[in-house]
């Protein structure tokens, strides 16, 4: 699995796995408290070229529709599901969150997240994987370098 790292634009790094595609996105974010209904917030349209935080700390059990278009660029869970369970489920969510090239990572503290975002609703957020996570070798649950936190940290910050 990939490592995924998470900055936000006041400097807080969180360390993680990388969910749905893999790549980069930095937008505004949005907490979701839903548990079920993480379909329709994914693919509302209010949340269009936004990153989507889930409060609920599980994701993807019931599945999805079979019409599925995802509006958000970005997603963050504290831990996908990796079976969907629901009968009248026709795919899974991170392979359609692949497919769509939604970014996400999963794995952070989505508590700590969500208090950041309540305290600072401004906060802008980048998701980062691969190439420039993986050319420092890192590994899970390794500290991740200063000079990296500084490259990305400024990358969210220079975004618009």
């Amino acid at each position: 699995m990939s490592i995924a790292v998470l900055v936000t634009s006041d400097g807080h790094v969180f360390s993680g796995r990388a969910f749905g595609a893999i790549g980069e996105v930095v937008a505004p974010a949005v907490i979701d408290a839903s548990v079920a209904d993480y379909p329709r917030v994914l693919a509302s349209a209010d949340n269009g070229g936004k990153i989507v935080l889930f409060a609920s700390p599980h994701i993807g059990n019931v599945g999805l529709p079979d019409t599925f278009e995802p509006k958000a660029v970005g997603v963050v869970v504290r831990e996908a599901s990796k079976v969907a369970s629901n009968w009248q489920s026709k795919a899974e969510l991170e392979p359609s969150l692949r497919a769509a090239g939604v970014v996400g990572i999963e794995g952070i503290d989505t508590r700590a997240l969500v208090k950041l975002l309540v305290k600072s609703p401004d906060l802008r957020v980048g998701i980062f994987s691969g190439a420039v996570i993986d050319s420092h070798d890192l590994e899970e649950g390794e500290r991740i370098p200063r000079d990296l936190v500084n490259c990305l940290q400024s990358r969210v910050k220079g975004a618009n």
